[in-house]
């Protein structure tokens, strides 16, 4: 039996059809599956979610297969000593940048002196890192810089080693916590687990407090400053060939000078001395000198002789 063609044809079609029309819509759903994806990478976080910190951020690169840098931390300080003409004109000036810095203190001051003699200032000032470099260049503008000494010390390593090792703490914490909640053993058992909970609570305490002190020190550079008064002060001038035979000239009369105050005092010094140097060494001079003569007188006996 012969089925017919144009039935058959019809028929195949349309089995294409309906496959083609299930492809193109499950096309459109990826790529619309796609572009979500990437429509949530794009948007930005919302202002009400909770940041994570550096290190669930580094983790969380890693899991992505992405490498997070974490913020270095780094202690930085500086040493200054200038010399000042005006003691306290420069004070003013200093406290001036003090209070137009933000966020910068006093932490430490001691001036000494009087408005008669020379006066001297010593400051310990607090400064936020992000404008500890401006601060020291304004400060070396308020005299001549007789030191400018700047030092920084990373502790980057120190400071997320002791993050991870307060939440590795708080996690042993808890589960102590919910054990002695949950507890219906003895007695001894039950001061064990309160005996250890005050050692972790321990460390915590200790670990936060470097973690503190760190974070203050990072966030807040030190910048040592001390001021001289010198009034009329002359920086030092580069040496040149008279300079250098001045002051050669000038070295080598000095050395003569103190050269004759030691001999001077040496004089002096065996003034007291003279009587009894004196007394002991006339009668010893006199008997060699007798004693040199009898000597020379007996060889002439013997020749007359």
């Amino acid at each position: 039996m012969r089925i017919p063609c144009l039935p058959l044809a019809m028929l195949v079609l349309a089995s294409l059809g309906c496959g083609a029309a299930d492809e193109s819509q499950r096309g459109g759903g990826d790529m619309r599956s796609a572009k979500g994806a990437k429509k949530a990478l794009a948007e930005p976080a919302r202002p009400g979610a909770e940041p994570r910190d550096a290190v669930g951020a580094v983790a969380q690169g890693a899991a992505d297969g992405k490498s997070a840098p974490l913020p270095r931390q780094i202690i930085r300080t500086a040493d200054l000593q200038l010399i000042v003409n005006d003691f306290d004109q420069a004070e003013h000036h200093l406290r001036q940048l003090i209070s137009q810095c933000k966020d910068c203190y006093v932490a430490q001051a001691d001036i000494s002196g009087s408005k008669d003699a020379p006066r001297r200032g010593h400051w310990k000032i607090r400064v936020p890192a992000a404008q500890f470099d401006a601060f020291i260049e304004d400060v070396s503008q308020l005299g001549v810089p007789e030191r400018n000494n700047v030092d920084s010390q990373e502790v980057t390593e120190e400071y997320y080693d002791l993050e991870t090792r307060i939440k590795n703490k708080k996690i042993e914490e808890a589960r102590l916590l919910k054990h002695l909640e949950q507890s219906t053993g003895k007695l001894e058992e039950i001061l064990k687990v309160e005996h250890e909970l005050t050692r972790v609570r321990g460390e915590i305490e200790l670990q936060e407090g470097r973690l503190r002190m760190l974070d203050n020190l990072t966030t807040l550079t030190t910048v040592t400053l001390t001021m001289q008064e010198n009034k009329n002060y002359v920086p030092p001038q580069a040496p040149t060939f008279l300079t250098n035979v001045s002051s050669t000239f000038a070295s080598s009369l000095g050395a003569l000078a103190t050269f004759a105050q030691r001999t001077a005092l040496v004089l002096v010094a065996l003034t007291p001395w003279l009587p009894l140097i004196a007394v002991i060494g006339l009668p010893l001079w006199l008997f060699v000198r007798r004693r040199q003569s009898a000597r020379h007188a007996a060889p002439a006996n013997q020749l007359t002789s």
